[in-house]
């Protein structure tokens, strides 16, 4: 199938109203071969900035981010080095490109993580769906935690790390018979159930139960889990978390967002923990 110089510039014009002009300018620029950093810095609008990437937003696409990696040109990191700060390498900041831009992930793990709409051939740049961030209020309420007492500062991020670790660890120990100490303290958990009271396997005359002395899953603690894992959205992404080995430490405010296509809780970076391997 030929295709004519009036319908191709037609499909640049398509292309170009729907990922915008300034997308167009920045991956021209990239292709003429300048660094994909410098380009964005003078065509884009900086939103933010990570250990392994640079986030760019544009004026006439509000659906869309640009994020490239941050290795800066010249510098130590671009050159082959390591970041001063994080020690995370080239290869580091393009596998985070790299793992978000999987498309057997994406369809994996549905509406968990940001979809990607195109990306460079060598992944030092990604056009992913815009992510809105949270703050920690936010962040407890979607989670099922508000009312439950865990307040700012080191204590209650400690709490809070606990009970995202017990989380996952369901959800690893449904794959593993031989450990149930979280499901057995948790009880079933149904698709469509919304109660948030404790439910334990403690039945009378048990010889020993999940508030024995020395235990973490007391009452209080498995009503949190119950809280945590009410919600079907949730559970997906604990079950992601578990099977991916992303760390509980990964899961706060600061790597979270709201989707503007599907208005879900989304993780942001999906490749801190390791390298990319197929899945």
């Amino acid at each position: 199938m030929r295709i004519t110089l009036r319908q191709l510039r037609r499909l640049i014009r398509e292309y170009s109203e729907y990922f915008g002009s300034e997308f167009m300018e920045f991956k021209k620029a990239h292709k003429d071969g300048q660094h994909p950093l410098t380009a964005a810095y003078e065509n884009l609008t900086e939103l933010g900035s990570g250990s392994t990437r640079v986030v760019f937003e544009f004026t006439d696409n509000k659906s869309q981010v640009l994020k490239v990696i941050n290795s800066p040109e010249g510098s130590g990191v671009d050159l082959g080095g390591e970041h001063h700060r994080t020690q995370f390498t080239k290869k580091h900041m393009i596998d985070s490109n790299v793992w978000e831009s999987d498309l057997k992930m994406q369809m994996l793990y549905p509406d968990i993580f940001p979809r990607t709409f195109e990306v460079a051939p060598d992944r030092s740049w990604i056009l992913a769906e815009r992510v809105d961030p949270i703050n920690r209020d936010i962040f407890i309420k979607m989670i099922g935690l508000e009312g439950e007492g865990i307040k700012p500062g080191y204590l209650g991020n400690i709490k809070l790390q606990a009970l995202i670790a017990l989380a996952i660890m369901y959800f690893q120990e449904r794959k593993n018979p031989g450990s149930k100490s979280v499901i057995d303290a948790v009880g079933p958990i149904n698709e469509n159930e919304t109660k948030t009271y404790v439910m334990t396997k403690n039945k009378p005359g048990a010889r020993s139960t999940p508030t024995s002395s020395g235990s973490i899953l007391t009452k209080t603690v498995v009503r949190r889990l119950r809280k945590m894992l009410s919600d079907p959205h949730m559970r997906k992404i604990y079950n992601a978390m578990s099977e991916l080995n992303i760390p509980p430490r990964e899961f706060s405010p600061k790597n979270l967002g709201i989707s503007r296509i599907s208005k879900r809780l989304t993780i942001l970076d999906a490749s801190l923990w390791e390298d990319h391997r197929q899945l």
